[in-house]
């Protein structure tokens, strides 16, 4: 789609970005910016609809111009890089060290050594005081370098000091990224757990024995949190998120990096218990105590916040469930905005609003998302079956089935999903097949979606 990049990058400017904006252009006579201008102060309740503003305009422009698409595309491309430099420029105001690391780079190319070593000490000083690694190793290179250019003895033990404190900064930093490593690992094998299969064995005696190597308790808590994703589906999940959470508690400082592995690891019990089949009411206390507990940081919100409200719903707490998803939209913007939908047309089916929420859920069914597209589905052929008889439940559960094979290395579900599946199978053909039981498994909202069809 033609202007795509243009309409997320208008959804990344806030107030301040958008005056600033406003402010660069005021006094250009090209057309370009005449547009965009018009643009900034368009009043629309869908970002989507900047495009036909903007094909409005080009036409206006150039009335006679034989190719627009191609304006467009060119035009388009020229607002983007317009947004990208105040975005940037916000970003390097905001944060000092980003600032110095950028200008000391710059100066370095003219070679002029006294502003080279005015801003290598600056971003020492922001680097060390905010405990910013990268940053920290970057002006200690650069600061070593400037004491070896002088071939003083007195700096050049002063280059001896810096480069032994570069070595452990370079030691710590490959511990982070190792850590992080096989923190990617276990999120990948989490979502798709056949692509690490034959390598999950190792990994987890690697992330054991590094455990046992690392004093730093932030970096052992992400391992045993590693290790409790990697472990998802037996006993030691639990023994793992506790290992976790003690370590944790050997932090002396609470920093941005405490505080986000905290919410991380709240996060995941909350996922796994869920699809684990733990009951409504122990999910619903835990997902109160995490929302409260993380009442200050937004970040967690729209994850938690979505199981927080779904239980609700799930509950029959309708007004909380509106309450909570008027309150926080702000929390299901850009890519979370199908959750809310997906939230919104369960709420409609709870009520018996049915014809609202299959409108919702028709939008729902095909997107990439694999949970959300699935649990849609689902609550469609739940609503099918209310009917006295509809066309569609043959033709719904057979696209469902081949989603489900589509995706049968997720393992998050996989067999309530499949379980479920074949209910309904079995209750469109009129059948009275056998099924395994799979209900202690089942999650509260499989539950749901089986409710008065079994």
């Amino acid at each position: 789609m033609i202007g795509i990049k243009m309409i997320h990058l208008f959804s990344e400017l806030n107030v301040s970005a958008r005056n600033e904006l406003r402010a660069r252009i005021a006094n250009k006579t090209d057309k370009r910016f005449k547009i965009l201008n018009h643009l900034l102060n368009l009043k629309v309740n869908n970002n989507e609809d900047l495009i036909d503003e903007l094909r409005n305009l080009i036409h206006q422009e150039w009335p006679n111009s034989p190719d627009n698409d191609q304006k467009i595309r060119r035009i388009s491309l020229f607002i983007c890089e317009q947004i990208e430099l105040v975005l940037i420029d916000d970003l390097i105001n905001q944060n000092l060290l980003l600032k110095n690391s950028l200008i000391v780079k710059a100066v370095e190319k003219k070679g002029n050594l006294t502003l080279i070593k005015h801003y290598y000490d600056k971003l020492n000083k922001k680097a060390f005081s905010n405990n910013q690694l990268g940053f920290k190793i970057q002006s200690l290179n650069g600061k070593l370098r400037m004491n070896y250019a002088s071939q003083n003895e007195l700096e050049l033990a002063e280059a001896l000091k810096r480069n032994e404190e570069l070595l452990e900064l370079i030691n710590d930093d490959y511990n982070v990224r190792l850590v992080d490593y096989y923190y990617q690992c276990s999120n990948i094998y989490l979502e798709q757990n056949h692509l690490l299969s034959d390598k999950k064995e190792r990994i987890i005696t690697e992330i054991s024995n590094l455990i046992e190597r690392l004093d730093n308790p932030i970096l052992k808590a992400s391992l045993f949190l590693s290790l409790s994703k990697l472990n998802y589906d037996n006993q030691s999940l639990n023994l793992y998120l506790e290992n976790a959470r003690k370590e944790l508690n050997n932090v002396n400082e609470i920093n941005a990096d405490y505080e986000g592995l905290q919410r991380k690891i709240r996060f995941l019990e909350m996922r796994l218990h869920f699809f684990s089949g733990k009951d409504l009411d122990f999910l619903q206390n835990l997902s109160e105590n995490i929302i409260s507990e993380f009442n200050d940081y937004s970040i967690i919100n729209n994850n938690v916040l979505f199981y927080r409200i779904l239980f609700s719903i799930l509950n029959n707490d309708f007004d909380k469930a509106t309450s909570l998803l008027d309150d926080n939209t702000v929390f299901f913007q850009g890519e979370s905005k199908i959750h809310k939908m997906f939230l919104t047309a369960l709420l409609f089916e709870k009520q018996k609003e049915n014809k609202k929420a299959i409108k919702i859920l028709n939008q729902l069914m095909y997107t990439e998302n694999y949970l959300v597209a699935i649990f849609s589905r689902f609550l469609f052929i739940k609503i099918l079956f209310s009917k006295e008889k509809s066309s569609l439940l043959s033709s719904t559960i057979d696209s469902t089935h081949r989603l489900i094979l589509k995706n049968k290395s997720n393992p998050l579900g996989r067999d309530s999903h499949q379980y479920v599946l074949e209910i309904y199978k079995s209750k469109a053909n009129k059948t009275k097949k056998k099924i395994a039981s799979n209900n202690s498994e089942l999650t509260v909202l499989h539950k749901y979606l089986l409710a008065d069809i079994e």
